[in-house]
C-alpha cells in the first residue's frame, strides 16, 4: 500500500509594500529614538548595518526580508541593500500603525 503525498498548502504573502500583520518587538517603543541616531553609514544600509541600528539580529532582518514585512529592499551587487530614508518611512509607518492598533 503506498501514499499519496500531498502538496503543501501555498504561502499567503502579504502584498508587497504593505505591513502585513503587525508583530511586537522590542524596539517599537524606541522607535522615536532609532529615527533620532543616524546610521554610522551614509544612504545604504547592509543587514548587518540595519540590525545594528535597529537594535534586532540579523536574522530578524532576514526574516523580515523572507516574509516581506520589514523596510523596503534592493541589491547592491550581490548583497541586500536598504535606502535610509526608505527604513525611516517604514519606522514612521509601523509607529502609526502600532498606534492605531493601541487605540482600538
Amino acid at each position: 500500500m503506498t501514499k499519496t503525498l500531498q502538496k503543501p498548502k501555498p504561502k499567503k504573502w502579504p502584498k508587497v509594500g504593505s505591513l502585513g500583520p503587525i508583530e511586537k518587538f522590542h524596539f517599537d517603543g524606541r522607535i522615536g529614538q532609532i529615527l533620532g541616531l543616524a546610521p554610522t553609514v551614509e544612504s545604504v544600509l547592509y543587514t548587518k548595518n540595519l540590525a545594528d541600528w535597529l537594535g534586532v539580529s540579523v536574522q530578524c532582518v532576514k526574516v523580515w526580508r523572507l516574509r516581506r514585512t520589514g523596510p523596503p529592499n534592493g541589491k547592491q551587487g550581490c548583497a541586500p541593500a536598504y535606502s535610509r530614508d526608505a527604513v525611516a518611512q517604514w519606522l514612521r509607518d509601523r509607529q502609526a500603525a502600532l498606534i492605531k492598533s493601541a487605540a482600538k
